[in-house]
């Protein structure tokens, strides 16, 4: 390699130049670079670094746009670069660098329009740092344009702040730090920290989940608060998962500095290797992971993270480690999830499941690792009942209960079913238990017994949804009697009970009656049922249920008349959460329709709230499903500059 290093120095200028700028630029320039610099076309330099000269040089993927950038150049390997600058020696190397300098300067004056080269975006900056010039790393540092312009290329300002800490160390390096410069970085570290607080966290994995994972990583990094930057590195390895790429989510999870987060990536990186039949992985991460989350001294942080691990070792069937690793978790609450996954796991054991269950501390795991065992125990109802009983947590308690009357109303033991269902505390499920009893024994729900126990619920209780939950599960299992004189008796009473229970109620009331009217099939009376409804919220949910419905009867004009509907209820809004809430239901139905160009807008409007990555995610979703993956860049793209345009509209307290 040193004869041809001496045969490209002494051979002719082009080769000479080649040889020079990219070993005074450390690599990174692409052919169109090198024809900015040299004078030649592109293909020229092309052709010459594929041929002649190629046996030195290497080419790789565009950082930021693989594929669809230019490749770029680099000496074939780090002691070749160092024997290039030897040889060439200080006087040319600097000449090459002054070239370089005065490229990136064409650039500067131009505000860093949008062709600027990646390179003058990313590599520059490392060839400052690599000869020492301060100067020009402050002038990169404090540029408000080329930031934005690294922005737009790479999705984050992760690069951009990494500069400017590397500046803030050479600064503080020096005999006499000088504080004002100290402080000018500061100022514009405090900017890029500010704009993307409002990037929705779900941005980065939906980059990655259409394939632009480094654009994912840069986005993820770039959030200043760690719990969101390592929130959105979790879900950018979920996405990368996705894609088949484990190596590249291990490395992406290795990024994530909360022990809690990491442990979450760490699971579904496990479950990825054991799905995919590569266990000695999974094993090695598990054992890897168990002795650094011991390690952790905030027992919160690593009870969850150890709780994770616990699930991952019962799927590689290791239940005793497990149950080792989960007694041994400092955190109460999280012991009691880890166990209660033992517990879940060994139900084909039922008196080692007991056991493990009465074991635990935290009286809501200990409740509904009962619950499971309840769940699994087919045979013995008389033990299910007692063990149900014996559940102190009231919610879990109602769920075992209502399993032992299911399975009692499956074997036709009506009056112990009903016996069972009234020792339920929580009286929405509770009325729903007993008209399940009521319809087994009829072989149809009375609508007399329905309003009997939710007028009994209204009256006997101060729980404010607990009237009208009772009615919305009950009015579920009317719609299924084929007795449709019942059936409409049963709705238009419902529709009139609104009156009967406390004004608070009724939308809740009316609700039910829109769903059991849909069900039913009879659209015309819910969409009636729903314009009764004076409750903006409701009407909002009954306007989602039509829309749905009507699609599923293929009448595409109708569903797009419900939207509309809601659109304009949504404008009528004054709380912006209700608002948002209402939007993002709307959006969702939109996506249902087809109807991308309404959801998009919606969308939009809700990432100027600061309240749209889930909607974001259906519509990106829906969009690549419809075979449009460019528009869905572009909606990414639109997101992350309505995000930094609500950034710049906020007061200076509020961004910091």
């Amino acid at each position: 390699m040193e004869r041809e290093l001496k045969r490209l120095l002494h051979g002719t200028r082009a080769e000479r130049d080649l040889l020079g700028l990219l070993t005074a630029a450390g690599g990174g320039l692409t052919a169109p670079d090198l024809a900015e610099l040299t004078g030649w076309s592109a293909w020229e330099v092309d052709d010459h670094l594929r041929t002649v000269t190629g046996r030195s040089f290497s080419r790789r993927n565009a950082h930021y746009q693989p594929g669809r950038s230019p490749d770029v150049y680099l000496l074939g390997h780090e002691d070749l670069h160092v024997k290039a600058i030897d040889m060439l020696g200080p006087t040319r190397m600097r000449e090459y660098r002054d070239r370089v300098h005065g490229w990136a300067a064409t650039y500067r004056d131009r505000q860093w329009p949008a062709e600027t080269p990646e390179y003058l975006l990313r590599g520059y900056f490392s060839m400052l740092g690599a000869t020492g010039d301060l100067d020009l790393m402050i002038r990169c540092c404090t540029d408000p344009h080329r930031h934005d312009r690294m922005l737009e290329l790479s999705g984050g300002d992760g690069a951009a702040m990494a500069e400017i800490t590397a500046t803030q160390q050479v600064v503080l390096a020096a005999e006499e730090p000088d504080l004002v410069t100290m402080s000018r970085l500061a100022v514009h570290r405090d900017h890029l920290t500010g704009r993307n607080r409002w990037a929705p966290h779900d941005l980065p994995s939906l980059w990655a989940g259409i394939g632009h994972v480094d654009r994912a990583e840069a986005l993820a990094t770039s959030f200043s608060d760690g719990n969101r930057r390592d929130r959105a590195l979790r879900t950018t390895v979920e996405a990368v998962l996705r894609l088949g790429d484990p190596d590249r989510a291990v490395d992406l999870a290795s990024a994530i500095n909360g022990i809690d987060y990491y442990g979450d990536a760490l699971e579904s990186i496990i479950k990825a290797a054991v799905e995919g039949d590569d266990l000695d992985q999974a094993r090695t991460l598990v054992a890897r992971a168990e002795g650094t989350f011991r390690l952790v001294k905030d027992a919160y942080r690593q009870g969850r993270a150890m709780a994770a691990l616990v699930r991952s070792m019962i799927r590689l069937g290791d239940h005793l480690g497990a149950e080792r690793l989960a007694a041994a978790i400092a955190d109460r609450r999280f012991r009691g999830e880890a166990l209660r996954a033992v517990v879940e796991a060994e139900r084909g054991d039922l008196a080692r499941a007991t056991d493990v269950a009465r074991s635990i501390e935290d009286t809501r795991s200990r409740g509904r690792a009962l619950q499971a065992v309840v769940e699994a125990e087919v045979d013995d109802l008389d033990r299910a009942r007692a063990l149900a009983l014996s559940i102190t947590d009231s919610a879990a308690q109602g769920r075992a209960l209502d399993t032992v009357v299911r399975r009692l109303v499956e074997r036709g033991e009506l009056e112990r079913a009903s016996a069972v269902a009234e020792r339920i505390v929580d009286t929405a499920r509770r009325g729903y238990a007993l008209v399940r009893v009521a319809r087994a024994g009829t072989g149809h729900v009375l609508a007399d017994r329905v309003f009997d126990l939710v007028l009994t619920t209204a009256r006997s209780t101060t729980d404010a949804t607990a009237p009208g939950q009772s009615l919305t599960t009950a009015v579920r299992e009317v719609i299924r009697t084929d007795d449709a004189e019942e059936e409409a008796d049963f709705l238009t009473r419902t529709g009139s009970l609104g009156a009967k229970v406390a004004t608070m109620h009724q939308g809740r009331v009316l609700l039910a009656a829109v769903y059991a009217a849909i069900t039913a099939g009879d659209l015309d009376r819910a969409d009636a049922l729903a314009d009764s409804i004076t409750e903006v919220r409701h009407r909002g949910r009954a306007l989602h249920a039509l829309t749905e419905a009507a699609l599923g009867l293929g009448a595409a004009d109708r569903a797009a008349g419900y939207l509309d509907r809601a659109e304009a209820l949504a404008g009528a809004i004054v709380t912006r959460y209700s608002r948002d809430d209402m939007a993002g239901r709307i959006a969702d139905a939109a996506i249902r329709t087809g109807d991308l160009d309404r959801a998009e807008k919606l969308v939009l409007s809700l990432i100027e709230s600061g309240r749209s990555s889930w909607q974001i995610k259906r519509v990106v979703t829906a969009m690549v499903a419809a075979g449009n993956p460019d528009r869905a860049e572009l909606l990414l793209d639109r997101a992350e500059v309505a995000a930094v345009q609500r950034a710049r509209r906020m007061p200076k307290q509020e961004r910091s």
